[in-house]
């Protein structure tokens, strides 16, 4: 999620929270009335007042502790093997594909994202790649590497391997 989605997000949970809690002090008769227009005196005392209230409350918070959460759900494949079901998870996916990449020296650095779709896996990756890189022909070789060794370690099929080259680096260092 995007700051600017979870700042909205955000936002919209505060919303929340102060409408939940202007609810529930409406509703629960602590507050005098003296105070309350007379159009919330039908909430006052009324149950139904207090319940939404906290329904209210809860989904806010709820929204507002997963507008900061960045943590990655633990997300995996799934095949069916001849003793049961076999799960492989995204980050062990994400190793291998590391370990193949780390073999290639004209490669900085890499990050990794993995999808899943009906033709198989689909896994997004981001490249800082070295001077003097020849950049078509070495995506192409590390495209095809990451294809056959996830197929032949995991034996899910990979759909397709698309690379973003973020930025060739100034020093191999």
């Amino acid at each position: 999620m995007k700051s600017k989605e979870r700042f909205i997000l955000a936002l919209i949970s505060l919303f929340l929270l102060a409408v939940a809690i202007a609810l529930i002090l409406t509703a629960i008769p602590l507050i005098p009335l003296d105070n309350i227009r007379t159009g919330l005196e039908m909430m006052y005392g009324n149950i139904l007042f207090v319940v939404v209230g906290i329904v209210l409350f809860i989904i806010s918070l709820t929204i507002f502790s997963g507008a900061f959460n960045k943590g990655k759900l633990d997300r995996y494949v799934s095949q069916g093997g001849s003793h049961g079901e076999i799960r492989i998870s995204f980050s062990a996916v994400e190793s291998l594909i590391l370990r193949v990449s780390r073999g290639n020296r004209q490669i900085k650095e890499i990050k990794t994202k993995i999808a899943t779709g009906q033709g198989g896996l689909t896994i997004l990756l981001k490249v800082v790649v070295l001077p003097e890189t020849n950049i078509p022909e070495m995506i192409g070789n590390l495209q095809e590497a990451i294809k056959e060794h996830i197929e032949e370690m995991i034996g899910i099929t990979v759909s397709e391997v698309k690379v973003l080259v973020e930025k060739v680096s100034a020093k191999d260092s």
